[in-house]
C-alpha cells in the first residue's frame, strides 16, 4: 500500500472502522467508507488497491480472485478475529492534485484530514457512537471522542449485519 492509492471499507464489524481509518490515514490512502450489503459486491481493483468487506462476502470473492493480480491477507485483531482483506497487488498510487481522504459514496460528502481534524476539534464526543457510516452521528463524535481521549462505546445499529451479510 502507497501513499495516493484508494480502499474500500465495507466491513460488517464496525468495531474494526476507527484503527482501519486511522492507520489508512496515516500511509496517506483515500477511504472510500460504505455500508455492508447484503448483496456480493463486485470486485472493483481498477479502483481500489484494498478492499475490506465481512468475512462470508471476502470467501465468497477469493473464490474469484486472479492470484496473479489480487491477494487475500489476514491482520490479526482483538476486536475482529479472522479479519481478512482483498489486497490488488499492482495498484498504481492516483495521481490527483487535490485528493479526498475520506469518501462518503451515501452523502456524497468528500473530505481531507484537515478538514476531518477541524470537525472532530470542534465537535461534541459522545459515551456512545450509534452508526460510524454517519458523519454527524457516528463518524465525527467517534474522532472527536480519538482525539480527546474520551472514552466511547460502538453501538451496533440496523446496518451492522455480522450474521446476515453475505
Amino acid at each position: 500500500m502507497h501513499a495516493g492509492q484508494a480502499i474500500l471499507l465495507s466491513p460488517a464489524q464496525v468495531v474494526t472502522i476507527p484503527g482501519l481509518l486511522l492507520a489508512s490515514w496515516q500511509l496517506g490512502l483515500t477511504v472510500t467508507l460504505t455500508p455492508p450489503s447484503r448483496q456480493l459486491p463486485e470486485l472493483a481493483p481498477q479502483i481500489y488497491a484494498a478492499m475490506v468487506y465481512s468475512p462470508s462476502q471476502t470467501n465468497q470473492l477469493a473464490t474469484k480472485l486472479d492470484p496473479h493480480e489480487i491477494s487475500v491477507l489476514t491482520l490479526i485483531l482483538n476486536t475482529a478475529p479472522n479479519f481478512a482483506y482483498l489486497v490488488h497487488d499492482h495498484a498504481q498510487p492516483l495521481t490527483r492534485r487535490s485528493q479526498p481522504d475520506l469518501i462518503l459514496p451515501a452523502s456524497q460528502l468528500q473530505f481531507t484530514q484537515p478538514q476531518l481534524l477541524k470537525m472532530a476539534e470542534h465537535g461534541q464526543t459522545s459515551a456512545h457512537v450509534h452508526d460510524l457510516y454517519n458523519l454527524e452521528t457516528g463518524l465525527l463524535p467517534c474522532l472527536t471522542d480519538l482525539i480527546t481521549a474520551t472514552p466511547f462505546t460502538i453501538i451496533p445499529t440496523k446496518q451492522d449485519w455480522p450474521s446476515k451479510v453475505g
